[in-house]
């Protein structure tokens, strides 16, 4: 069977699950080969994955399975790949935009990180089979601390770690609210942003988002902020785990989880997390887990993005819970680190059986076997699942 990954590789933070799924692929024996989704100089290409791009023009009728990892109005569309296409795709409110439906009814199966997202996309008339799986993580190589060094100062600081776009879903500014309610005037606490947005190559864009972070802290009326830091931009593997292992605790304060990939990869590192348990973290995250806090269900508003409208909901955080669970992340990491090691340790077991039970490449692999059956028996058996 010849399988195509379609993906946007300039875009590195969405393709990497696809990226992976490639190499995961061809390393059992399938003909998997790399379609980027938009045309990209061979600089922007990681140079492992560059032998995967077919040669001449991509014809899709010479495919039998297209996987396509990025939202659903780019998908590949046409009468070469109809009943082709498996759509790779995220969601995070309680409804999806309603311009996904055709173009994920179009396809032969869809894939997604979590059992909200499904239902998301049911909500808007989808009734192509969906599959609940997880992220493709490599269990090993994220459990490994070998080698690594710390790039955070090593100094009395408990260092706090937030991963994601600057964006109002993944609602950093409430979480520098909780933060300085929780530690002002305390100089032991560090948050690092590691962040980024389609811009933040450029040096005006990061000096625009940190002086918003001062505007917001200055609007809070904190005389001594706790330190605040940034690492801009999409870090490779490497790099992103030598940032993680550099710091005591990573927070999640977003509206709306799409992949529990940075969670798992933390988890597997043995870090304590400070995260809601909804949308893709609600299989990962609990008491016994993580330090959990609530959140209550909102209008899913951002002017920044057209793809929220008022019909949607997402997860408004408790912010007073999230300040209390952050003050308990510093007090474990000071002076409980037995409690903190029991959590860790759970939560690496959870983060290693949840990935490695049924993930998006146990899901393609379904599609690869001989007389693999048509959407229709795929949408009937899936049904009698259900029932």
């Amino acid at each position: 069977m010849k399988i195509g990954i379609w993906t946007d590789v300039t875009s590195t933070r969405y393709s990497r699950q696809a990226l992976a799924l490639l190499e995961k692929l061809a390393e059992s024996g399938h003909d998997a080969y790399l379609i980027p989704e938009r045309k990209a100089k061979v600089e922007q290409i990681p140079p492992k994955y560059r032998r995967f791009i077919p040669a001449g023009e991509i014809n899709f009728g010479n495919f039998d399975l297209v996987v396509a990892r990025c939202v659903p109005p780019r998908y590949p569309l046409s009468m070469e790949t109809k009943d082709k296409i498996v759509g790779y795709t995220d969601w995070e409110t309680t409804i999806a935009p309603l311009s996904w439906r055709d173009p994920m009814l179009f396809c032969r199966h869809i894939i997604t990180h979590s059992k909200s997202a499904a239902v998301a996309f049911q909500n808007i008339g989808c009734r192509t089979p969906i599959s609940v799986a997880a992220p493709m993580v490599d269990v090993e190589f994220w459990s490994s601390k070998d080698n690594l060094e710390r790039v955070i100062p090593s100094d009395e600081k408990v260092n706090f770690l937030c991963i994601g776009e600057w964006t109002p879903r993944e609602n950093q500014e409430d979480l520098i609210v909780a933060f300085c309610r929780a530690f002002q005037g305390n100089p032991n606490v560090r948050l690092i942003f590691n962040t980024w947005t389609t811009e933040t190559t450029d040096a005006k864009v990061r000096q625009a988002i940190r002086d918003r972070l001062r505007s917001r802290i200055a609007s809070l009326g904190v005389k001594k902020p706790p330190a605040i830091s940034f690492v801009f931009d999409v870090l490779d593997d490497e790099s992103f785990r030598s940032l993680i292992y550099s710091t005591d605790v990573v927070v999640v304060a977003s509206k709306g989880v799409g992949s529990p990939e940075d969670v798992i990869k933390a988890m597997l590192m043995e870090k304590l997390v400070v995260a809601p348990n909804h949308t893709a973290l609600e299989n990962l995250v609990n008491d016994n887990t993580a330090l959990p806090f609530g959140s209550y269900l909102s209008p899913s508003i951002s002017g920044a993005n057209s793809l929220y409208t008022l019909e949607q909901t997402w997860h408004q955080p408790d912010i007073l819970g999230l300040c209390s669970a952050l003050s308990k992340a510093y007090v474990l990491s000071r002076s409980a680190l037995d409690e903190v090691k029991n959590i860790a340790r759970a939560a690496r077991q959870t983060a290693q059986k949840y990935s490695t039970s049924y993930n998006a490449l146990d899901a393609i692999k379904e599609h690869c076997q001989p007389g693999n059956t048509s959407k229709d028996e795929l949408l009937a058996s899936s049904r009698e699942k259900d029932s």
